[in-house]
């Protein structure tokens, strides 16, 4: 991401997929951190509502990248048949 803003326009194709892994990796944290805090005792609201907050984003971004392919095949569609 700080690649495409500093002048590197062909890393935006990638920012989707690095986005996704993100979320991913937030997710993954806060579940491992959830597990630890349950084996010591600790409450984990904090980190539960965390994780369920990542997990809409995550679902939300895969639909944006699923519509964004969707969108691309429709306009290769369309430049074929012109």
């Amino acid at each position: 991401m700080y690649g495409y803003f500093a002048g590197a326009v062909w890393t935006k194709k990638f920012l989707p997929w690095t986005q996704l892994l993100q979320l991913i990796g937030g997710i993954l944290w806060d579940v491992w951190l959830m597990y630890l805090k349950i084996n010591v005792g600790e409450d984990i609201a904090g980190n539960a509502i965390g994780t369920t907050l990542l997990v809409c984003y995550l679902i939300l971004h895969t639909r944006d990248i699923r519509m964004l392919e969707e969108k691309k095949e429709k306009e290769k569609e369309k430049e074929r048949d012109e």
